[in-house]
């Protein structure tokens, strides 16, 4: 009797052990299967993000093109032909830093502001805006100022040299041309603070990641740069501490696609064959 019941409990020991085994292999098994399952979700995860980040860069590429682009001509002439431009010429891109009040004044002068301020009252200038004007309108999707349009007409006759029915020279009076001219000051401003603030959206995609900024790079940054920096007084002059900084997300973006052009035009000098030596001529 008792070595039948030792052959029952070696019989049921080894059935147990057997059934830990399999208990073992079964949980290992679904450890890992849950693992691989975990690695293809988060490899999945990761594409989708990608994806996402891409696409978002070619629709924030769309709305450059769209809300940003046709500003930079627009905003770039009338610095350069109103004379801003030469105000500020002396700003070399490499010492453009902080983005503040005192680096505005340490690479231009204290009396920057009443230079450029002097621009704004200049009547000469009065002809440039409209000139300027007419061309954003026909490229721009975006509604300006409702201006008096008897009024510009007339201003444009008197700058044509135009006369009235009775034959006399059609003459402005200063003080509405005078009007005029703050009006049109007040809607250029206008147009540069949408552009700035629509830049600071474009650029905020960027600096956190929501989009990809390697997909629009090649084709935008040039433009970027350049408008960044015709900006830089109206952004610098607003920047009167280093605790409220406006307009952060396009500096660090400037800042950041600037190394990067610099690092590829110097990977491209590099790659570049060089010749030693004079060069020797044919007979």
């Amino acid at each position: 009797m008792d070595r039948v019941f030792d052959v029952v409990l070696a019989y049921l020991k080894g059935s147990l052990l057997e059934l830990n085994i399999i208990e073992l292999v079964l949980t290992v098994g679904s450890l890992l299967f849950l693992a691989r399952q975990t690695l293809l979700l988060r490899k999945t995860y990761q594409y989708n993000c990608d994806w996402q980040e891409k696409e978002k860069a070619i629709v924030l590429a769309k709305y450059y093109k769209d809300e940003i682009l046709p500003g930079v001509n627009y905003i770039s002439s009338v610095f350069k032909e109103t004379g801003i431009m030469s105000c500020l010429g002396g700003i070399h891109p490499d010492n453009i830093v902080s983005f503040n009040q005192s680096e505005l004044f340490r690479l231009t002068n204290r009396d920057i502001k009443e230079q450029i301020q002097s621009r704004w009252r200049d009547p000469q200038n009065l002809r440039v805006l409209l000139n300027e004007r007419d061309l954003y309108q026909q490229i721009s999707k975006k509604p300006l100022r409702t201006l008096n349009p008897n009024l510009i007409a007339m201003c444009y006759a008197e700058l044509r040299g135009e006369t009235d029915e009775d034959g006399n020279a059609v003459v402005v009076p200063d003080e509405i041309k005078s009007k005029l001219l703050s009006d049109l000051w007040v809607e250029f401003y206008i147009i540069v603070s949408d552009t700035l603030n629509s830049l600071e959206l474009f650029s905020m995609n960027f600096i956190t990641g929501v989009a990809d900024g390697d997909v629009v790079f090649q084709s935008l940054h040039q433009t970027f740069l350049v408008l960044v920096q015709i900006l830089y007084y109206d952004i610098a002059i607003q920047n009167t501490n280093e605790k409220d900084t406006y307009y952060t997300n396009v500096i660090e973006l400037y800042k950041l696609w600037l190394d990067k052009d610099k690092k590829n035009e110097q990977t491209i000098h590099a790659a570049m064959p060089r010749t030693g030596g004079r060069v020797r001529k044919g007979n």
